[in-house]
């Protein structure tokens, strides 16, 4: 329709805005940072192609409130593989080819682009056109009732990337004998592996949460049980991926990186045992966004983003790169905790607030 339409226009480009800000704040940034690593002036370049999948995934996520709000968000999953399979087979050609990080990073940036660039295609066919626009007062609604979850999507971001950069500029223990380099080259890749491994959940919970918000709406009883359904599915599934994952780590570290990561398959193991928690976190955190809870949100996200920076400082120069990755987990319980605690007290409740669909969530949250 004409006001879907003008909807997606102001929020795509309010988005992209807001993305050439966020990448200018940044990139103003970046030359102060105390790097402990080996070629700083080329990891620096790396970070100036990786901040260009801000964008990217501003297009994303305006265009899968397109698919969200239709129920159709399984044509994502077409941007999703065809871009991660570009993004694989980059990835093969340059490790093969002994290419460095340098244009591995330029290969997740095309990857994200791809993927991005498809899912917008998709949304203009929905639509029927495009163009930017400008509605100032509309832009003001949009930031207003999206603010809790743009804090706490910030917020995710520094629990998930707050570990890799103080393993850039902290001290290891010198009784490790390794350099900062190696630490993040081996932490990183298990990282990114596990990356990959959640975006199940981050599919499955954007599919179920309209769903979830309909039936607040309609039929409470339908709301509740189509949660627990999903809970109960989400935790069997994790401890299924748990047990493939467990296996499979040393084959994906050997086709990644080959003998230059030997430290990386222990790590990928301790990350992988914390899947349930982010499996179910996720779910209860649609949870609340349906019972109209996202006032909680930064709170929540707030918490665990001190929790990890400060349990980071305090035990990477004392175990190294390996005490992230359990800190990784614990701090997703303690996410858990809260997200499950606030959904539970309101999944009966009989308020029927009004609702605000939110913007795709990283399944980190």
């Amino acid at each position: 329709s004409s006001k879907t339409a003008k909807l997606f226009n102001n929020l795509l480009t309010l988005r992209l805005l807001e993305s050439l800000l966020l990448v200018i704040i940044l990139l103003a940034i970046v030359p102060f940072i105390p790097f402990r690593l080996a070629n700083v002036p080329l990891i620096k370049i790396g970070i100036i192609f990786g901040l260009l999948t801000i964008f990217s995934q501003a297009v994303y996520n305006t265009a899968s409130v397109v698919f969200q709000s239709n129920l159709t968000y399984h044509k994502l999953v077409v941007a999703s593989v065809v871009g991660n399979l570009a993004f694989l087979i980059m990835v093969v050609v340059l490790t093969i080819g002994g290419y460095g990080v340098l244009p591995l990073v330029v290969a997740n940036t095309l990857g994200a682009f791809i993927v991005s660039a498809i899912a917008f295609y998709l949304a203009f066919r929905k639509l029927g056109s495009f163009h930017f626009e400008f509605d100032l007062s509309l832009w003001k609604k949009l930031v207003l009732a999206s603010l809790p979850l743009g804090i706490g999507i910030f917020l995710t971001v520094i629990v998930a990337k707050a570990d890799q950069f103080l393993l850039s500029i902290l001290k290891l223990p010198s009784d490790l004998n390794i350099s900062n380099d190696f630490a993040l080259g081996n932490y990183g890749t298990a990282y990114k592996i596990f990356e990959n491994i959640l975006v199940f959940p981050t599919y499955f919970v954007n599919a179920v949460f309209p769903i979830l918000v309909l039936n607040r709406e309609r039929d409470l009883k339908k709301h509740g049980q189509i949660f627990w359904t999903s809970l109960y599915f989400m935790l069997l599934s994790s401890l299924a991926v748990v047990v493939v994952g467990w296996l499979l780590a040393p084959l994906a570290i050997e086709l990644i990186g080959g003998s230059t990561l030997p430290l990386a398959t222990e790590a990928l193991r301790v990350l992988i045992l914390s899947l349930p928690l982010f499996f179910t976190s996720a779910l209860f955190l649609f949870l609340m966004i349906s019972q109209n809870q996202q006032r909680y949100v930064p709170f929540i996200y707030f918490i665990a983003a001190i929790f990890n920076v400060l349990l980071n400082l305090i035990f990477i120069p004392i175990f190294g790169f390996m005490a992230s990755a359990w800190i990784t987990g614990i701090t997703e319980l303690l996410i858990l905790v809260f997200v499950a605690y606030f959904g539970l007290t309101g999944i009966f409740s009989k308020r029927r607030d009004a609702l605000v669909i939110p913007e795709n969530l990283p399944a980190s949250i």
